[in-house]
C-alpha cells in the first residue's frame, strides 16, 4: 500500500467517527437505489467525501491514484467492521 501509517491511521479514525449503523443505513440505500454497480466501493468513496477531508485527499493524490486510495480503504472498511 502506497499510503503511509500515519494518513492511513488518521483516516481510519476520521471513519470510525461515522459509525457501522450509519454506514449500514447508507448501504442500504444504495442498493435500493440500485444506480452504483459496485456498491462496496460507492460507500466507501461516500464515506471518504462525507468527512469534508478534500484537502488530505487533494495531498493523496500527489503521490496515490484512486486505486491506491480504494485499497487503503477497502483495509480501513475490514479493520472497522464495516464490510459486508
Amino acid at each position: 500500500m502506497k499510503m503511509s501509517l500515519d494518513v492511513y491511521e488518521d483516516l481510519k479514525g476520521r471513519i470510525a467517527t461515522i459509525g457501522k449503523e450509519k454506514i449500514d443505513a447508507h448501504r442500504d440505500r444504495v442498493i435500493a437505489e440500485g444506480k452504483a454497480r459496485d456498491v462496496e466501493k460507492r460507500v466507501r468513496w461516500d464515506a471518504l467525501y462525507a468527512l469534508r477531508y478534500h484537502d488530505a485527499v487533494s495531498e493523496m493524490y500527489k503521490t496515490m491514484d484512486d486505486s491506491h486510495i480504494d485499497t487503503a480503504l477497502r483495509h480501513i472498511f475490514r479493520e472497522l467492521g464495516y464490510s459486508k
